[in-house]
């Protein structure tokens, strides 16, 4: 479609809002100083499109007010030159843009900083202080733009150089100044808002900064009503996913569930045994997972993409020395130019053998549909095995240095029940054409950045966080040799001693283990009182598993402060850092295409076990800590804000957009469809976000396993896949590709 522009269509209301600074009188060397920006509705805009396509693009702001007591202004510091911050706060403006239906507008804007005409110029008329780096200043955070001159903490000074500017500051006029140059924002028919965040510093200098008694400073920042936009063709992925569910496609599903009614944008995810879901993007293979409801596009990797040559499939003519199996023989398909087997009898087998025509490089491509595991199609050269496949598979065998002698076998058995009438093997030999093309169809190790642990640490229920900090490490005691020990259902604190309270008595641990369901406090001794109280999780008729508490702790704040305190969320697990470290190292080039959206690390606790101390089993098969359950949640809620992970969020800090999926992503996958066939199965085990259990001493995280269903099977400490996920910026687009294995979507 030919790209049409649409520039100041129409202007519907421009709003200035002040940026005011008032500096006063108020010590020897520093002065009180109020610095205030207000930024309300600045700009609002409507574009009209063509073919009958409405487009608005709006931009808002909060408040700014930074207020400077005059006790911040007494500070100094001892190293000349050098600034003490006196006060800071932060504003965001938001920029936002709803697109026409079917089309992809796109809007570039700029980001303006104007003086009134009667103020005082900072920097001009009234001096920066003499030598000061920092004194008054802004830093402009947020979505991407050609040129961002506050990306970094800038002294906000009129700079009278060459032509009005220089590296780091423009200057169309000596009032008006430009903070963000050409910033773009794009919107397929949904609703995309950018946030800028505007922080505003006062800095309190070791020198005198009398020049600005007295003065003032006021303006305005908004966004430049001179915007362009233009409409192209709708080619982003987001567009892409919502036509594909709107046209029927079964693999392409609705969220409906928990949160959505709250979503700006809807979500659709794919599901089941879907194959055009492919993406290469950073010269990675990645394949589509869901979208979010920015109007995202939510991804999870799956390996480098592979240089394959085209395949010239052979006629049947070409397969000579031809021995088909009798009673089950191969038939083929000239349209296809595939053998597909007739064995559907079980525990029968059917065979066929041949040789080429011409010697030279082949490949052989088979696809499989068996009973997993029992099924088998198997592959020879001259009596050797090539490989062997069950289940669900497809891919390819590489044969260079054909000979005409060179004798190939194919085997199909099947056992001996389950018959099905969709079992079978379909397989071909071609000759390379000598173009290549690159294919994204990786599973086993191909599909991972490596293996990892998930934490090096397993002994405590802390170690289940994407992040954690306070430890309260397990430890088990032999109590076989001791008798009368006192367990206590709750307990008193005062002067650095705990006394037990409604106790009972053990008289051995091998005939009352099973007795102290409603007794989890206990000193290890036949007395009441210790400085240190342990909190028995699981006894068995020798030992007991337990944590240790001071300080007047119970073991309800130990779980907060392990899973759910403000500060939960100090010190990066071993997958964190693995997975950042390979971002670091091949993705950082591409930030800007990725939007900051949540991986969720849900801590959310399904059952207590023997950690609920009013009545939790502390023996039998329920005892241990059971995290939020997923076998039949599928919800993409993310309740608890300290679990919520992206670079934005303080409490939960990524360094980079990246993280893993998450359990319900996994099983909105393959809800109502086949976990051996669905695309999130690569055949290997591999981390996801969501944690699982606490069991004796060890902390187990949730997996995708090699069978392609969900797991607590492994301790966070063994060593597993890694498949980062990453989300596309709303309005990303593909240049070209269907999906496929051998045409992905492609990002540039």
């Amino acid at each position: 479609m030919e790209e049409k522009n649409y520039k100041n269509v129409k202007v519907v209301a421009v709003v200035a809002s002040a940026f005011l600074l008032f500096i006063i009188f108020a010590a020897a060397f520093a002065y009180f100083g109020t610095f205030n920006i207000d930024l309300n509705n600045n700009v609002a805009v409507n574009i009209y499109a063509q073919q009958g396509g409405a487009s608005s693009f709006t931009a808002t702001a909060a408040q700014l007010n930074l207020q400077v007591p005059a006790s911040a202004m007494s500070q100094s510091n001892s190293e000349s030159g050098n600034a003490v911050l006196a006060a800071e706060n932060t504003a965001t403006l938001n920029v936002t843009l709803k697109g026409a239906e079917g089309m992809l507008t796109t809007c570039t804007y700029n980001i303006i900083y104007e003086y009134d005409n009667t103020s005082e110029t900072y920097g001009n008329s009234v001096a920066v202080t003499s030598g000061a780096d920092k004194e008054i200043t802004l830093q402009v955070s947020g979505a991407s733009s050609t040129s961002n001159y506050y990306e970094t903490e800038r002294n906000f000074n009129y700079y009278s150089g060459s032509n009005g500017e220089d590296t780091t500051d423009v200057w169309e006029s000596s009032t008006k100044r430009y903070l963000v140059k050409e910033a773009k924002i794009s919107s397929a028919g949904t609703e995309v808002t950018s946030v800028w965040n505007i922080t505003g510093r006062y800095y309190n200098l070791d020198v005198s900064q009398s020049q600005l008694e007295g003065k003032s400073f006021t303006g305005k920042i908004y966004v430049d009503p001179n915007y362009d936009c233009s409409t192209s063709e709708d080619k982003t992925l987001y567009s892409l996913v919502r036509k594909k569910y709107n046209e029927g496609n079964t693999f392409v599903k609705l969220y409906d569930g928990e949160g959505s009614d709250t979503y700006v944008n809807p979500v659709y995810y794919y599901n089941g045994a879907v194959q055009d879901n492919n993406v290469l993007f950073a010269n990675f293979c990645w394949k589509i997972v869901r979208t979010t409801d920015t109007g995202g596009v939510k991804l999870i990797y799956n390996g480098t993409p592979k240089t394959t040559a085209e395949l010239i499939p052979l006629e049947e003519s070409q397969y000579l020395n031809l021995s088909n199996d009798a009673s089950y023989p191969y038939t083929f398909d000239s349209t296809n130019k595939t053998w597909t087997s007739t064995n559907k009898t079980d525990s029968a087998t059917g065979t066929i053998t041949f040789t080429v025509a011409e010697a030279g490089d082949y490949v052989l491509s088979y696809t499989v549909s068996s009973e997993g595991n029992y099924d088998k199609a198997i592959f020879y050269k001259d009596d050797t095995v090539l490989d062997t496949y069950s289940g669900e598979d497809s891919g390819s065998i590489t044969l260079d240095g054909l000979t005409t002698s060179n004798v190939i076998k194919v085997e199909y058995t099947k056992d001996e029940s389950e018959a099905s009438g969709s079992d079978n093997v379909v397989f071909s030999l071609g000759k390379p054409s000598g173009n290549s093309y690159l294919k994204c169809n990786n599973t086993g190790t191909d599909s991972q950045i490596g293996k990892s642990s998930f934490n090096s640490s397993y002994t405590s229920p802390a170690y289940v966080g994407y992040m954690y900090n306070t430890v309260y490490t397990s430890s088990n005691k032999s109590m076989s040799s001791l008798s009368n020990i006192v367990f206590g259902n709750s307990f008193t604190y005062s002067g650095g001693t705990y006394t037990l309270t409604d106790t009972m008595a053990v008289a051995t641990l091998s005939s009352g283990y099973n007795t102290i369901n409603n007794n989890h406090y206990t000193c290890f001794t036949t007395g009441t009182t210790c400085s240190d109280l342990y909190y028995v999780y699981y006894t068995s008729s020798y030992q007991s598993y337990y944590i240790t508490l001071t300080g007047g702790k119970s073991v309800g704040d130990a779980l907060n402060e392990m899973l759910y305190a403000d500060d939960v969320n100090k010190t990066d697990s071993v997958m964190k850092t693995y997975i950042e470290t390979w971002y670091e190292n091949n993705m950082t080039a591409y930030t800007s295409y990725l939007e900051d959206t949540t991986y969720c690390n849900d801590r959310s606790i399904n059952d207590l076990g023997g950690w609920n101390p009013n009545g939790g089993s502390t023996t039998g098969s329920s005892y241990y800590l059971q995290f939020k359950n997923y076998n039949t949640n599928y919800s993409l809620v993310c309740g608890n804000v300290t679990d919520q992970f992206r670079v934005g969020n303080t409490k939960a800090p990524l360094k980079y957009p990246v993280g893993l999926l998450t359990a319900p992503e996994v099983c909105l996958a393959y809800k109502d469809a086949s976990y051996s066939t669905y695309y999130l199965n690569t055949g290997e085990y591999y981390w996801l976000g969501s944690p699982g259990s606490f069991y004796d001493i060890t902390a187990y995280g949730r997996n995708v396993n090699s069978s392609g269903s969900m797991s607590v099977i492994y301790p966070v400490y063994d060593s597993i896949g890694a498949r980062p996920s990453v989300s596309l910026k709303p309005g990303t687009g593909y240049i070209s590709g269907n999906g496929s294995y051998t045409s992905p979507y492609l990002i540039e």
